[in-house]
């Protein structure tokens, strides 16, 4: 069956945690997901692709990244053309911008969804149960404090929470803590960072 979804918005988080939740509904075997990025595949390559089935695999999934590049009058005619046919493919287009030029609704069933940036308490909210679910304390100044150091996107968010649950000890994280342990994930590049936590000696300690 082709289903069509366009995901928008900047909050990254919550919208690849939508993505996996699509993709996790799919039979795995023999599905075939494949993913492009716009500012690298002209229209017609992009309707070329979507127009070609795999001889091997059950079943296709595309995921293409970038649909804000999708603004051209004539390319916005072609791709909303190729998608009316019989494509039988799961076809995904995500941007970070809230809105975008190409929103073919009009022209094929499509479920369109935009992820904003959360509110203030919201995201409070998203911290203090991801830390919950990890049976780690927090305090709710230490909460306010990652909040003003990392932003808002949840993906960021999550991100040091689970970092956070390599290195906490049986005791509530306060402030100092998140300022400590932030402070140095952030002057630790990708491979010195994993090479201290596996190696459990850690510039930073909570005692």
């Amino acid at each position: 069956m082709q289903e069509i979804y366009l995901l928008l918005g900047k909050e990254q988080g919550l919208k690849e945690s939508y993505l996996n939740d699509i993709l996790s509904k799919l039979n795995v075997d023999g599905i075939c997901v494949t993913k492009f990025f716009m500012s690298e595949l002209s229209s017609i390559e992009l309707s070329e692709r979507l127009l070609t089935n795999s001889f091997f695999a059950k079943g296709e999934v595309f995921i293409i990244y970038e649909a804000e590049n999708l603004k051209n009058k004539k390319d916005l005619e072609l791709i909303y053309s190729t998608l009316l046919k019989s494509l039988n493919k799961i076809i995904i287009f995500i941007s970070n911008e809230n809105s975008i030029s190409f929103d073919p609704k009009g022209s094929v069933n499509l479920v369109k969804k935009t992820f904003y940036e959360l509110s203030d308490a919201d995201k409070f909210l998203f911290v203090k149960k991801n830390f919950f679910k990890l049976g780690i304390k927090i305090t709710d100044k230490a909460i306010n404090l990652m909040l003003f150091m990392l932003g808002s996107d949840t993906k960021i968010l999550q991100f040091y929470i689970n970092s956070f649950a390599l290195v906490s000890k049986n005791k509530a994280i306060n402030e100092h803590d998140v300022n400590s342990w932030i402070s140095f994930m952030r002057l630790e590049n990708s491979f010195s960072l994993f090479d201290s936590i596996f190696k459990k000696k850690y510039g930073v300690c909570f005692s």
